[in-house]
């Protein structure tokens, strides 16, 4: 797949998913939700009491209403325990704070989580010609040790294979192209390229360190002598820290302008997550991403292990 385009064809071809959202989501995610349901993608479940009045009307699909405290996280649980028992395929955030959604999703034991690491991806539309691109972890882990970084490489892996992206090329970036011991992050991309290198890190071909200049042009990879193949043909981008990873995708969709859709990663069952600044076309492709990755994960829970 190269484009959202070619996402959302694939998605509808997939047959509709099961998506529970609890509590109600608020107006952006409900209208993404009906045009999801409009294209065939899913059929919506909303757990919630309906103290506001007109639930049903306001989503499409099916309203699981029932006696939730709203003062407590009642609805959310019992959606979580839905798509542990298989009785939905994904789930989606409503009107709840993301810490706490989260904080649920993550429960050791009752929760969706399954790798070790939890992480999160920005796939942007347009951002390079002919292909997707993926950076990563642009919201969960603020300051990844190496052994956070090689489950968030993992989970970007096999991520990656539902694009039909079979061998990733991934460039983690620094800083400098050069390994300097004053730079953690220069001497972690060196560990990962060769635990790539040695097939520690799966189907995947692992670049570092690299500065953005010579990831992305061979002109100034030759100037700065680095000589590497995937130079300009990268498919994903491993950021140092939330820091640089959060101001560099939101630069790019907000500044840039480029499409970007996020995907939540680690967990047993598809979660999308609804957030603030995301925009409405774009939440319509998470939840088609969501849809391709549910019949993945179905019977092979340890999938993103």
């Amino acid at each position: 797949m190269k484009s959202f385009e070619d996402i959302l064809h694939q998605a509808k071809t997939r047959g509709r998913k099961r998506a529970v959202v609890a509590p109600a989501p608020g107006s952006d995610m409900s209208a993404a939700l009906s045009r999801a349901t409009d294209l065939g993608l899913i059929h919506s479940i909303i757990v919630d009491n309906d103290p506001r009045g007109g639930l049903a009307e306001r989503n499409p699909g099916h309203v699981q209403e029932g006696t939730y405290d709203p003062s407590t996280d009642d609805s959310l649980w019992q959606a979580v325990r839905m798509v542990r028992q298989g009785e939905a395929d994904i789930l989606i955030q409503g009107a709840k704070p993301l810490g706490d959604f989260l904080h649920i999703v993550k429960d050791p034991e009752n929760g969706l989580g399954t790798a070790a690491t939890l992480s999160f991806v920005s796939v942007f539309d347009s951002l390079q010609a002919g292909r997707l691109s993926l950076v990563t972890d642009t919201l969960i882990n603020d300051f990844p040790t190496l052994e956070q970084k090689i489950g968030i490489i993992k989970n970007l892996v096999n991520f990656a294979h539902v694009l039909d992206i079979k061998r990733p090329k991934l460039a983690v970036l620094s800083a400098l192209e050069l390994v300097n011991p004053a730079i953690p992050s220069t001497l972690d991309a060196a560990i990962l390229a060769k635990m790539s290198e040695r097939g520690q890190l799966g189907e995947a071909m692992v670049e570092g360190p690299l500065d953005i200049d010579c990831a992305v042009s061979t002109e100034a990879a030759h100037r700065k002598g680095v000589s590497h193949p995937n130079t300009g043909q990268f498919d994903a981008f491993l950021l140092p820290d939330i820091e640089s990873a959060y101001s560099f995708m939101q630069f790019l969709l907000l500044f840039g302008g480029f499409p970007m859709a996020g995907v939540l990663l680690g967990t047993r069952s598809p979660v999308v997550l609804d957030l603030d600044f995301q925009r409405s076309a774009a939440r319509v492709i998470e939840l088609a991403i969501a849809v391709l990755m549910a019949p993945r994960l179905e019977g092979d829970h340890d999938l993103l292990l």
